[in-house]
C-alpha cells in the first residue's frame, strides 16, 4: 500500500479516538509502517512535558 492509502485507513478504519491523535503516515515497506504523532497541546501537561513516552 501507499502512504495516501495509509493515512486514508487511518481516517476510516480506527476508532475516533485514534483519529484526535492526528497521527501521520511516514513511510511504509514490506517490513512495516512508520507512524509521527504529532506534539498537540492536548498531549502536553501542565508542567509542559509531553505526555508520551520516547
Amino acid at each position: 500500500m501507499d502512504i495516501a492509502t495509509l493515512q486514508r485507513a487511518l481516517a476510516e478504519l480506527f476508532a475516533p479516538w485514534v483519529q484526535a491523535l492526528d497521527l501521520r503516515v511516514e513511510a511504509a515497506d514490506a517490513d512495516g509502517v512508520r507512524l509521527r504523532l504529532p506534539l498537540t497541546p492536548a498531549l502536553v501537561r501542565q508542567a509542559r512535558c509531553c505526555a508520551a513516552r520516547p
